[in-house]
């Protein structure tokens, strides 16, 4: 996972919202890792740090279908489950969830 200290710190101002869901959302995305190493298809919302709803929904809508880092099924599944339990969130909850996966906090 991409530790991006500085996204962090300046976009999202070390969010530090610890809940079960920002927890579970931080176990989720952890998994993502665990099958690619740059977020696989929700790259763009996990591993580059944006949160917003409109990249969540467009990893959900067009890049999973497009599977343009050829997952399988497991991995697409992981990416699936991660992107709905971080577009379930706050900015400040996702940040939070992202930071805690990063091991930036918690």
């Amino acid at each position: 996972m991409t530790v991006c200290h500085a996204c962090w710190l300046g976009r999202y101002d070390a969010a530090r919202i610890d809940s079960p869901a920002v927890r579970e959302a931080a176990a989720l995305v952890t998994e993502v890792y665990r099958f690619s190493c740059v977020g696989g298809n929700a790259h763009i919302a996990l591993d580059d740090w944006n949160l917003e709803d409109a990249v969540l929904t467009w990893c959900l809508d067009e890049a999973l279908p497009l599977n343009v880092h050829e997952a399988g099924p497991e991995q697409l599944n992981a990416e699936r489950t991660a992107l709905l339990a971080m577009r379930a969130l706050t900015i400040p909850e996702r940040a939070s969830a992202l930071a805690l996966a990063s091991h930036l906090w918690g």
